[in-house]
């Protein structure tokens, strides 16, 4: 069993599938069957159980799990130790943002891009958990309360969120009000952040149409009349299919931008922690204060 073996194995056990792990490897979905094939095979044993709406864990699949883990965590730690004596500036920078960040974001990316011509930026907009520490990405961009302590970073600012709808919802609320709404609602992993705990304890269980895991489609829903949600007063704003339902709501959430504790000198992290973070910064009163 080598390293690759590893990461196929952990892809496929965190995505379910072997076409969604190809996509997370950026390789062939044929190569991913192949190898988890010759694993199984050198292994004597299945990792998974194969059904008709992915791939399950067996007992020695979940055993194997937690070592893989432990190995991924260690080989993660290897590059952050290499990466941080790194001061030159360039290579590359691995950034992951949640797909309703990217408005903000990539402007300041571009600048930077600009500014400093030898740093490669690997853009990945996901809104999937995304571990600095297994060395998923080197810098993110987040919604969060408070970020772990393992982490390094910013408070770019604080975050204002409101309930928005349709022009048609808008209509409706004066007689509906917003219990009387159908809401679009946040998936697991997200099903417990500040705002999906407000509608747990205010709106009836009954009017959920929709539960999603992507801001962007989130909006779309919203903006199609499928359902009221919680949107970014900063992006959602400048959408005029919105209409924004409520004030903005403090849930204590806050914009982050974040790398590994252990990556923090390394000089092309700084450079872009530096640069980007002041650059939206310079934004914080359009988040802070929208209109």
């Amino acid at each position: 069993m080598n390293w690759d073996d590893i990461r196929i194995f952990l892809a496929l056990a965190h995505a379910g599938t072997t076409t969604d792990a190809a996509a997370r490897l950026e390789i062939n979905q044929s190569t991913v069957s192949r190898r988890l094939k010759q694993l199984e095979l050198a292994a004597g044993i299945a990792l998974f159980e194969r059904r008709s709406r992915g791939l399950l864990l067996t007992e020695a699949g979940r055993e194997m799990l937690g070592h893989a883990e432990d190995i991924a965590a260690r080989f993660a730690s290897l590059r952050r130790g290499l990466i941080g004596r790194d001061v030159q500036l360039a290579g590359k920078i691995r950034v992951s943002v949640g797909d309703f960040l990217v408005e903000p974001l990539t402007p300041a990316l571009a600048e930077f891009g600009i500014r400093y011509p030898d740093i490669e930026v690997d853009l990945a907009v996901t809104s999937e958990t995304v571990s600095l520490e297994r060395g998923e990405a080197d810098v993110i961009f987040r919604l969060s309360e408070a970020p772990p302590s393992h982490l390094y970073g910013r408070r770019v600012a604080k975050a204002g969120l409101a309930v928005y709808g349709s022009h048609a919802q808008f209509e409706q609320l004066e007689e509906l009000g917003l219990a009387g709404l159908d809401w679009i609602r946040w998936a697991d992993p997200w099903s417990g952040i500040p705002p999906e705990r407000w509608i747990d304890a205010n709106i009836p269980a009954e009017r959920c149409r929709a539960r999603i895991d992507s801001g962007i489609a989130s909006r779309e829903l919203v903006a199609a009349g499928l359902g009221v949600g919680f949107q970014l007063c900063r992006t959602a704003d400048l959408d005029p299919r919105l209409r924004r339902l409520s004030e903005a709501f403090d849930f204590g959430m806050s914009l982050w931008l974040l790398t590994h504790r252990d990556l923090r000198r390394t000089a092309r992290v700084a450079a872009l922690m530096s640069f980007v973070g002041d650059a939206l910064i310079a934004q914080r009163r359009s988040f802070e204060q929208p209109r």
